[in-house]
């Protein structure tokens, strides 16, 4: 059985995947390392946005809504497509947005 590295929050939370047009997107199992992106089904071009390749010079930003502990930016490179969205890993995650993380899931777990 394979343990994950860090404790998730299963959402589904609000975000947005910025590019050349900012893309609505839910998110799921989220942790300080990565989370599930997935395009929001009311977003008008009904696709994913564009699948980033796993290397650092595709990163994408992402601003996720984590609630009470207000809006997050991070840095993800994807790494397992899936139908509609992808798993993403942030990369260089500040103490400050790794707090309000690590926050959001304490609270999803209570």
């Amino acid at each position: 059985m394979e343990r994950r590295r860090s404790l998730r929050a299963p959402g589904p939370f609000n975000g947005w995947w910025l590019g050349t047009e900012r893309t609505r997107i839910r998110v799921i199992d989220l942790s300080v390392g990565g989370c599930l992106v997935f395009v929001d089904p009311q977003h008008p071009q009904g696709g994913p946005p564009r699948s980033v390749a796993p290397d650092a010079s595709d990163a994408a930003t992402l601003q996720i809504d984590l609630g009470a502990a207000g809006i997050i930016e991070v840095v993800a490179v994807s790494f397992s497509p899936r139908p509609g969205g992808t798993a993403v890993t942030f990369l260089n995650v500040s103490t400050r947005t790794a707090d309000a993380i690590r926050r959001t899931v304490d609270a999803q777990q209570a």
